[in-house]
Parts: structure tokens; C-alpha cells; sequence
């Protein structure tokens, strides 16, 4: 593959964000504004090379949007894989 520019910011965080955007001052305030709400950030600077990475994807935004709005929707999309997870309970032996 050719030269990736897909940075990961952020370690040991438990949601992941995939962030394509290819003006380099946009991506990176959204980085930092999802960053300091906690998420792990997979940048990508085009589509395609998003495509290369991967990973799953839930939903996508456009821009512009309003941040209050991308707030939300990421909470809901992690509420709702989160009650979709299967519980397992285990007996004692």
C-alpha cells in the first residue's frame, strides 16, 4: 500500500472514532475535540485511504454540521452497540 498518513491519537481509550477529513486544520480540531471528550481517533486525510484501514464503520456526517449534534449521535450509536452486546453470566462451579 502506498504511504499511509492514518495517525492513531490516544491509547487505551474504549470508543473508537474513525475521522476522514482533508483540510488539515479541520481534521486536526476535530481531533482534538473528540480527544478531550475521551475517544481514540483514527485520522485519515481521503476516502480511499479510510477504506485501507478497515474498520467498521457505523455512521457518517457531513460537513458542516453542529457539534452539539455530532455529540449526541456519537453517544446514541455507542448506547445502542452497547445494549446490543450480549450479557453472559456465568454460574459458580
Amino acid at each position: 500500500m502506498e504511504n499511509q498518513t492514518v495517525q492513531d491519537s490516544g491509547k487505551n481509550r474504549t470508543h473508537t472514532i474513525l475521522l476522514v477529513e482533508d483540510f488539515d486544520d479541520t481534521r486536526l480540531m476535530m481531533k482534538m475535540w473528540l480527544s478531550r471528550r475521551g475517544y481514540r481517533v483514527i485520522e485519515a486525510e481521503t476516502g480511499y485511504r479510510a477504506i485501507a484501514i478497515e474498520a467498521g464503520c457505523d455512521e457518517y456526517v457531513s460537513t458542516p454540521f453542529e457539534p452539539n449534534e455530532l455529540a449526541g449521535l456519537i453517544e446514541s450509536l455507542i448506547a445502542a452497540r452497547e445494549s446490543a452486546k450480549p450479557h453472559v453470566f456465568r454460574a459458580n462451579d
